[in-house]
């Protein structure tokens, strides 16, 4: 596969942005924190880990290789694995990687591994 290289500066700057802000939407209707600007910084920031995670099978898509199907799987493991660590914030530890969103990174990173690795087994 040719890297078309136009195409992936022009997705990542372009495309990154707006899929950051639709996610930072997402996630603050789903109810991410708005407490105080610190919260929405912090949502920004794992809106933009998210869409990072799920660039490859963006650029992919963009690319003219339309196989949704599989990354489909991929988008819903990223999306899994933030809503399953939700489990961690309410428990009563008061430990450092319980704060928002440290959690809701960790899951997407361990969402994108999982549906990178054998989602497209499943």
């Amino acid at each position: 596969m040719k890297t078309n290289y136009s195409l992936l500066l022009s997705s990542f700057v372009l495309a990154l942005p707006v899929l950051s802000l639709a996610t930072t939407i997402i996630f603050v209707l789903c109810g991410a924190p708005l407490l105080s600007m610190d919260y929405l910084v912090k949502t920004i920031q794992l809106s933009f880990h998210c869409c990072i995670l799920a660039f490859p099978a963006i650029y992919t898509i963009f690319n003219c290789n339309f196989k949704v199907a599989i990354f489909k799987k991929y988008f819903i493991a990223i999306m899994f694995g933030c809503w399953l660590s939700c489990i961690v914030i309410p428990l009563d530890w008061d430990r450092d990687w319980q704060e928002w969103p440290i959690p809701l990174v960790i899951g997407a990173y361990s969402g994108a591994f999982v549906g990178y690795t054998i989602g497209a087994y499943i």
